[in-house]
């Protein structure tokens, strides 16, 4: 199943009323949902702060409006709605902030859905091109790894590096001092 949709308590309860027609129906026609194949499609935009994020979707947020308001079979954004990106990030919409922003939202999303097995972003044009491969690649560094669990064992890593730092230091020291002594030793038996 593919759903588009936002973070709203009304997106919420759609995303969980259209699961349940999708397991309805599935089941009377022989056959299993399973949210693991479920994508929800959603808009998303970070940056490296909130603000860089508002300025950057200042490109294309507003003919994004108009063209779902004037184009488009349905209005993403109301018509009486004069700042989309006020709407987007009251209403839970869409995101524009920074990676942990993102995070926060698809948490949100996954909570609410009751679980899903990818989340799609629909491609906005809300920033010019560059700020938009800036937004890929925060994404992909801070936000799909968060929820891929990719740096799980770098962060345990690093955790029991620094618990046991004085440990390792001090077998650091050990290990240097012994060499010394070593090559100490060494040159005064030559």
């Amino acid at each position: 199943m593919l759903s588009i949709g936002g973070t709203s308590p009304e997106a919420m309860a759609k995303h969980i009323l259209n699961w349940s027609l999708y397991e309805e129906q599935a089941r009377l026609n022989g056959h299993v949902a399973d949210r693991s194949k479920w994508r929800l499609v959603t808009l998303i935009h970070v940056a490296e702060t909130r603000e860089k994020a508002r300025q950057n979707v200042r490109f294309g947020i507003d003919a994004f409006r108009d063209y779902f308001s004037d184009v488009g079979t349905f209005p993403i954004v109301p018509p009486d709605i004069k700042d989309p990106y006020a709407f987007f990030v009251e209403t839970g919409a869409g995101c524009i902030g920074t990676p942990d922003d993102a995070i926060a939202y698809i948490e949100n999303l996954l909570d609410g859905a009751g679980g899903f097995g990818a989340i799609m972003e629909l491609a906005h044009n809300w920033a010019d091109w560059d700020a938009t491969k800036k937004h890929y690649e925060l994404m992909a560094r801070f936000v799909h790894p968060h929820f891929q669990r990719t740096r799980e064992l770098r962060h345990v890593s690093y955790a029991y590096a620094k618990d046991h730092h004085e440990d390792f230091t001090g077998q650091s020291a050990a290990a240097v001092q012994a060499e010394i002594d070593r090559l100490a030793a060494r040159k005064a038996a030559e």
